[in-house]
């Protein structure tokens, strides 16, 4: 649902540059739409088992992506592989998605910002102390992404989907594990040539 807010936002953006004199043929703004293919937002990356992964690396798009989760795949347990960094609203982005999930695995991904997993396991007992709503029948850590991937897939029974989530960082090298070409694997490489 939040991508018709951004899509909303683009038409307007378009709309006031035709305004300003640019030239933006309507042909032009219905094809980009037609054509636009988010990587990492909700993306489906493997069938058997059913892998969807999705960059929310804040509070809000952690609320949007539960939310959508929800209501696309209603009759789905899910499977939680969450990475987070270190200096963002780990609880905020963990809750709504803690919530919806069947299974929590936590990870690190291979970036110095990442959170050790041991704070991601305390933030995600503290949420099930408050009370929430859902509380996961597993909460488990992996000391890698792969690691996460390969629980995961032990647990991948019939009617569950594993979703990967809380980074670009996590879901770039969930997408490497996967046999997808690196994004960010270049990036790393750099980081640890500058140490």
């Amino acid at each position: 649902k939040y991508q018709i807010y951004n899509t909303c936002a683009a038409i307007r953006a378009c709309e006031i540059l035709r305004q300003e004199g640019f030239s933006l043929p309507l042909v032009s703004i219905r094809k980009g739409l037609q054509n636009v293919d988010l990587k990492g937002r909700l993306e489906r990356v493997s069938q058997s088992p059913p892998i969807i992964l999705d960059s929310a690396h804040n509070p809000e798009a952690a609320r949007s992506l539960a939310a959508s989760v929800k209501i696309i795949f209603p009759d789905k347990q899910i499977i939680l592989i969450a990475g987070v960094m270190d200096d963002k609203d780990i609880q905020e982005i963990l809750k709504p998605l803690v919530q919806i999930s069947e299974s929590v695995i936590l990870t690190k991904p291979q970036y110095e910002r990442a959170a050790p997993t041991k704070k991601l396991k305390e933030i995600t007992t503290a949420i099930q102390e408050t009370g929430a709503n859902y509380v996961p029948s597993l909460i488990a850590t992996a000391d890698t992404v792969a690691d996460a991937l390969d629980l995961a897939k032990t647990h991948c029974i019939k009617d569950r989907i594993i979703l990967i989530t809380g980074s670009f960082y996590t879901t770039g090298e969930a997408k490497e594990v996967l046999g997808y070409t690196g994004v960010l694997s270049r990036l790393r490489e750099q980081i640890s040539n500058e140490n």
